[in-house]
């Protein structure tokens, strides 16, 4: 699946990815539990096609929609998650849409992306921002732009709220972490995708090239078809 994706002025084609990065993760999971954002991005270049930018450009903000975008399309919208409430600490189990993490602008300024942090930009880090000339605006001017400087900024949802089956109080899940983020690019953990392709291969006629071009969305609908097929070869 190709599919054009913006963040901000930032344009973008990304295509599914398959098996083989999925893999990719697994061994960069045994290598390094907890990779930096830009380490796991590395694995996934070839799927992303920059229109108006340079990927060496991106911040991990950035980074992060870009792969969760990815996960989407490659594996599916959405995420099972199991965590321990923070005011009782029982356990739950939720399910977290993963797409819906980025807020388009609102304003006309264009090329500021991310880059603009409020009040911790400098005078000269927002005008490298910008084409208009900062010092020829009078001190009223100056405050509607940084105003209209805010609305072009893009923001992300990375907090996603879940209330307890228990106490009924919220849980806040932060998904911008790369180890969770590591976790979730694969909808199996190490074994269970090993048995799956083995399960493919063994049974279904295709060889381990085969499996490794398919994209993971694929494969777990075949894997699902092939138990419904090998239960009822059985029964």
């Amino acid at each position: 699946m190709k599919i054009s994706f913006n963040i901000g002025d930032r344009e973008f084609i990304l295509n599914s990815y398959t098996s083989q990065q999925e893999r990719d993760v697994h061994i960069l999971q045994t290598v390094n539990e907890s990779p930096s954002v830009s380490e796991i991005f590395l694995n996934f270049i070839d799927f992303i096609q920059p229109l108006n930018c340079s990927l060496n450009e991106l911040s991990d903000n950035e980074k992060v929609a870009i792969l969760y975008k990815l996960r989407s399309i490659s594996v599916g919208e959405e995420v099972e998650v199991i965590y321990k409430c923070h005011s009782c600490s029982h356990p739950n189990e939720t399910t977290i849409n993963i797409v819906d993490n980025v807020n388009t602008p609102t304003s006309s300024i264009k090329g500021v992306v991310d880059n603009y942090k409020g009040s911790v930009n400098t005078f000269e880090e927002i005008q490298s921002l910008v084409d208009v000339n900062l010092e020829e605006l009078d001190t009223e001017e100056y405050d509607e732009f940084v105003e209209e400087l805010k609305k072009s900024v893009v923001t992300y949802n990375w907090d996603k709220p879940s209330l307890c089956m228990k106490c009924n109080k919220k849980t806040v899940i932060n998904i911008n972490d790369s180890k969770f983020l590591v976790d979730n690019l694969s909808e199996d953990n190490v074994s269970s995708f090993y048995t799956n392709v083995s399960d493919i291969v063994n049974n279904g006629g295709y060889t381990k090239e085969d499996v490794m071009k398919m994209i993971p969305l694929e494969r777990t609908i075949y894997i699902g078809l092939l138990n419904k097929w090998l239960e009822a070869r059985n029964a």
